[in-house]
């Protein structure tokens, strides 16, 4: 297979894994907003239980703390990735550097590109994008842990002021 027919497919392949990514950054926000908002509205259930144990608090101070940090690695991981700016080492592929470029520049590079540029300009496009690709896993991934860890935490938060209503 030709380098930049190999290069277009992984770019494709990247293409599906930055949807993947998408669609579970809007899958961990709302069940963020809905957790969030669902214990807020039983906060005064929660203080008027009677349970004056410091650990409630605190969990309830951590489940909160947890989810805006889980909202905001989200949000980190679903904006969208920007490589170098206009500075870096040109490309006629990556849509900022072209648009760094005014268009009689940019007609006659493309125009004049070699083979050799095309391969070596695939090459860094997948590299960028694998790189970015990689970030974006990585922050939905401690989201997701986090997202975890604020399920734990509302288990004994549930238990405890089931039990303690009156």
């Amino acid at each position: 297979m030709d380098i930049i027919e190999q290069s277009r497919f992984i770019i494709n392949r990247f293409d599906h894994y930055f949807d993947s990514i998408n669609n579970k950054g809007v899958f961990y926000i709302t069940i963020n907003t809905f957790l969030l908002g669902g214990l807020l509205s039983q906060i005064g259930v929660i203080i008027k239980s009677g349970n004056d144990s410091w650990w409630i608090y605190a969990l309830v101070l951590g489940f909160i703390l947890m989810n805006i940090a889980s909202t905001i690695l989200t949000i980190l991981s679903i904006n969208p990735f920007k490589g170098p700016k206009c500075d870096g080492p040109p490309s006629l592929i990556y849509y900022s550097d072209i648009a760094c470029k005014d268009l009689n520049s940019f007609k006659t590079e493309y125009e004049g590109q070699t083979e050799e540029f095309m391969k070596s300009d695939f090459t860094s496009q997948v590299h960028q994008l694998a790189g970015g690709l990689k970030t974006k896993f990585d922050r939905l991934r401690y989201a997701g842990v986090l997202l975890l860890f604020e399920f734990v935490s509302l288990i004994p938060i549930v238990v405890t002021t089931i039990l303690s209503v009156k």
